[in-house]
């Protein structure tokens, strides 16, 4: 093995909330503060077991990411603790440090402790500043609970600050979302991250939907809604670097930029994935599970997979396009098929940008579509 193993991002996993979204199909557990506190001291021995293997043992640390759930409903001493334990690994000292946050788990004593432990930016699930939308989706906070949250952050010393949303939901209007969209960026945060609604497995949304009690996503909906997103964000000279992200120049996410890069990347934590380059891995979803494979010293994986030389040039294929960096003309020479590149080219999927192929921003949503075309034999 080599002395030094390439950097890589470190992403650990809080999945406790104060309530479970009915939308939500993450590893997430409700309450149980008394799992709460012996799962945080299986995260410090799984931490220190994981970065005491290869290759993570010898690699320096260029982003850390706490998400969940809802990390900042963790103790501030917590959080200290981990970025103490990570300090002599991290990269450089302005290492993105990243911490979810809730806007009902604002508190300006425990935002301020989170940035002296070193959280240097922060991002929190507005999901939509409409009073209607924000009760369909169960969420805990106001609208004006919102805008509190932002200034006590800023208030806090936090100048990197992101705000989600989300779109394609039921009821939802193209004029509701260009509200919200307006509201959030008339706040002045620095990024902005807004994904389309997705019906996943499990949830109570998916239960409502096949139960015919919500109609499904309207995907010409979300389209329009989309277009009135990319408008909104160039007026505001926001980068739309990613398919679902924007920015002010200088504030890309540098943490999910790295899965974006295929960049290693380490988790820690129930349900969390890990890949080294070569093989992707991934913890038992289980919370309980979780810990107790951690306090036996057993193994906690729950499945892992290598990524064969094909699996790696679709994921190459797929996470360039759906990043501004665009295909190569090399990646494109690997797939051969010059008819495909050529058809999606005339019907204004694909276009040269600067010696790159990209989508075209009003066509981004057909991100799948695109790929699985450029794919065929």
């Amino acid at each position: 093995m080599p002395d030094h193993s390439p950097p890589f991002s470190l992403y650990i996993h809080y999945p406790f909330c104060i309530k479970r979204c009915p939308y939500c199909g993450f590893a997430t557990a409700v309450g149980k503060e008394d799992l709460a506190a012996r799962y945080r001291e299986a995260l410090l021995l799984e931490l220190e077991r994981r970065l005491a293997e290869e290759p993570w043992r010898s690699g320096e640390i260029a982003t850390v990411y706490f998400g969940g759930g809802t990390p900042s409903l963790a103790p501030p001493s917590f959080i200290a603790t981990i970025l103490q334990t990570l300090n002599s690994r991290l990269q450089t000292p302005d290492c993105e440090i990243t911490l979810e946050a809730n806007p009902e788990t604002r508190d300006a004593g425990a935002f301020a402790a989170f940035r002296k432990a070193g959280v240097n930016r922060l991002s929190m699930g507005a999901q939509s500043f409409d009073p209607d939308e924000l009760k369909l989706l169960e969420r805990a906070h106001s609208v004006g609970g919102v805008r509190d949250a932002v200034r006590i952050a800023r208030e806090a010393g936090f100048d990197n600050l992101s705000l989600d949303l989300i779109y394609g939901l039921p009821g939802q209007t193209i004029d509701s979302f260009r509200r919200s969209v307006g509201e959030c960026l008339d706040l002045g945060v620095d990024h902005l991250s807004a994904y389309t609604l997705s019906i996943e497995e499990g949830t109570p949304f998916a239960r409502s939907v096949r139960e015919k009690r919500l109609p499904t996503p309207d995907p010409d909906l979300m389209a329009d809604q989309y277009a009135v997103l990319i408008e909104a964000a160039r007026l505001a000279r926001f980068e739309h670097y990613e398919l679902t992200n924007y920015c002010r120049p200088g504030f890309q996410s540098r943490h999910n930029s790295a899965y974006w890069d295929r960049t290693p990347y380490l988790g820690i934590g129930s349900g969390a994935h890990s890949f080294d380059g070569v093989r992707r891995y991934w913890n038992r979803r289980d919370t309980r599970a979780h810990i107790k494979a951690i306090e036996a010293g057993g193994e906690f994986f729950e499945g892992s997979e290598t990524i064969s030389p094909e699996q790696a040039l679709a994921e190459d294929i797929y996470l360039s396009l759906r990043t501004r960096r665009g295909l190569t003309q090399e990646l494109i020479a690997e797939l051969g098929s010059a008819e495909n590149l050529e058809a999606l080219k005339s019907g204004g999927y694909l276009k040269l940008r600067d010696g790159v192929w990209i989508i075209p921003e009003e066509r981004w949503l057909m991100l799948d579509e695109v790929v699985l075309r450029l794919m065929e034999k």
